[in-house]
């Protein structure tokens, strides 16, 4: 079972929404573990986590967003390792 936390913002808006396993870490199955929202409640940042590492095989693991809702960053990951879109690992 996952407990999951909200924050809001002193103005009463929702800030964000922690999703969290049985042992405390970031963990969701279809959807994002980590959720942080603009105070007009546009989305600010969604990131993916299961079993607290970052991890999506179906598009981007941390995804930050403009106010204007168009997409600034998009990171992939796999099993908290950093990977390119086509799948390939990025070299460090």
């Amino acid at each position: 079972m996952s407990k999951i936390d909200k924050l809001y913002y002193d103005s009463g808006e929702l800030q964000g929404v922690t999703y969290r396993n049985d042992s405390g870490e970031y963990h969701r199955e279809g959807g994002p573990a980590f959720i942080s929202y603009y105070k007009d409640g546009s989305v600010e940042c969604e990131v993916y986590w299961l079993n607290g590492g970052r991890h999506r095989t179906d598009g981007p693991a941390a995804i930050s967003y403009n106010e204007d809702g168009s997409i600034s960053v998009e990171e992939y990951f796999i099993n908290s390792r950093r990977h390119r879109e086509d799948g390939s690992a990025y070299i460090s």
